[in-house]
Order: structure tokens, then sequence, then C-alpha cells
């Protein structure tokens, strides 16, 4: 009895692929780049995606630049692919072309890919 109840109330808490593609935002795949060394830069192509609740005239920012990476006029879902070439952790932001209100914002990250280190095998003192 308890497991049926469970299993009922999993199955209406999930979501249906259709019911995820109805959320607004902005969502930015992928969402992070591994870099070899700290000076490196992460050159990447990303995959931006943004749905509004109505029209409007919005631009994609990355964080702290003035420069839009793009601009739309009257549209209320995109989906398109940029190359960015970063060398740090930024923050895209999808912006109001007229107010400069920010609207939506998703972070993209840097990773350091750590170094793999050999471990010994043999202890340094043997009895033979």
């Amino acid at each position: 009895m308890i497991l049926i109840c469970c299993l009922t109330t999993f199955a209406s808490l999930s979501l249906s692929s259709n019911e995820l593609d109805a959320s607004y935002g902005l969502f930015i795949k992928p969402k992070s780049c591994i870099i070899e060394t700290k000076d490196e830069r992460c050159e990447s192509t990303i995959e931006v995606q943004w749905k509004l609740t109505n029209s409007r005239n919005v631009c994609l920012f990355i964080e702290e630049q003035k420069r839009p990476l793009a601009c739309w006029k009257n549209k209320f879902f995109i989906t398109d692919n940029f190359t960015i070439d970063i060398a740090s952790n930024v923050n895209f932001q999808l912006q109001d072309e007229t107010t400069n209100q920010v609207i939506y914002t998703s972070p993209f990250s840097l990773y350091l890919k750590l170094a793999k280190y050999r471990k010994k095998r043999r202890n340094p003192w043997s009895f033979y």
C-alpha cells in the first residue's frame, strides 16, 4: 500500500520533456570549460537558449562587457550558437534593449584540470 502511494506521488511529480521546454529563462550549454593551465583561455562553442513570457527587444551580454554578443527584435524565444573566448568565470546576461534591465543571468565557469600524479607502488624501505 505504501509503495503504491509513493509510486503515484512520484509519477505525479515527474515532468514531461514538454513541460521542461516550457520553462522560462536563459540557458547555456555547456555551462563550463576545462582548461589545462591557469593562463589558458577557453575557446568554445556554446548553445544559448532563452525564453520570455512575452516578445521583447533583448540583447545577450557577457557581464561587464559593453558590447552585446547579439540582439533580437520582438522575440520571446531563441536558440543560437556562439563562439566564446574567455579567461575567467563569467555571467551571461539577457538584457532589455530599451531599459538595459537584466532579465536573466546564467553563469559559465572555468575549471582547472588537475594534474595526475603517479603513486609509488613500492615503499622506499625493504627487508630484502
